[in-house]
């Protein structure tokens, strides 16, 4: 729907290794969303265009976990979702064992904890 990188691959990166996945995407010529200004913030309506992202992704049975400014690409007028470490199914997509103690997560963010939509949300009101 354009609101990510093209998927070129997804498949196992090493046949000895299971789990391991190599992924190609798409290179953005961009900016994160935390390099533009304030004035751009505001006229780009960067928490109600992300917010019509993270609703598709929510009605599709979907979480990102990682809604931070690094992880929104700002390109040719619209916005992308970048890094998708951490997205999957709800109900099943976790947290990595190891967070950063130094970023203020959502709360309920927990080393290999469930990632929820209200996380996704609390990160999209903090857009605000």
């Amino acid at each position: 729907m354009g609101m990510a990188p093209k998927l070129f691959h997804c498949g196992q990166a090493q046949p000895r290794r299971p789990g391991l996945l190599l992924i190609a995407m798409e290179y953005l010529s961009g900016t994160t969303v935390n390099g533009l200004t304030a004035d751009q913030w505001q006229a780009c309506k960067v928490q109600s265009n992300v917010g019509n992202i993270v609703k598709v992704l929510h009605d599709n049975g979907l979480v990102f976990g990682d809604l931070r400014t690094p992880n929104i690409m700002y390109l040719n007028g619209s916005f992308k979702l970048i890094d998708f470490d951490w997205a999957g199914k709800e109900g099943e997509a976790r947290y990595p064992p190891f967070l950063s103690t130094v970023i203020p997560w959502p709360l309920g963010t927990q080393p290999s904890a469930l990632i929820t939509r209200e996380h996704d949300l609390e990160w999209l009101r903090r857009l605000g």
